[in-house]
């Protein structure tokens, strides 16, 4: 069974993960700067491993960040090409629902803010 929504609706959904993942990648930006000052004051072995981790860990959130703000560029730029196409009434149009594309945004966030709490947690412990 498919599941249909409006497009208008879609694209503000869109618009507001995109919103959403460029307000991460400034967070993301700010952690590292975090990192680097936990690994400037602590030069101990488990320190170091921990900064090491998150170090990874932020490279990975990025790349991600940068794939799924892609997907949704592509995929909104195709509602924009279905309203073009055919604007009369686009404000009410169905289409069918992005459920893979908001599964993976829910994911991302999910992951993302597991990592989000644990780091703050080492930043506490080691700032």
């Amino acid at each position: 069974m498919t599941n249909n929504k409006h497009i208008t609706d879609l694209h503000k959904e869109i618009t507001e993960w995109k919103s959403n993942i460029e307000f991460t990648r400034d967070e993301l930006k700010t952690y590292q700067n975090r990192l680097a000052e936990v690994a400037a004051k602590n030069n101990e072995t488990e320190v170091m491993a921990e900064v090491e981790k998150y170090q990874n860990k932020f490279i990975r959130q990025f790349e991600v960040a940068d794939e799924l703000f892609h997907d949704l560029k592509i995929k909104d730029a195709n509602y924009a090409e279905l309203v073009k196409s055919n604007p009369v009434a686009s404000d009410r149009r169905l289409t069918d629902d992005h459920v893979e594309l908001r599964d993976k945004v829910e994911t991302y966030v999910k992951l993302y803010s597991e990592d989000k709490s644990n780091f703050n947690s080492f930043i506490s412990k080691w700032l």
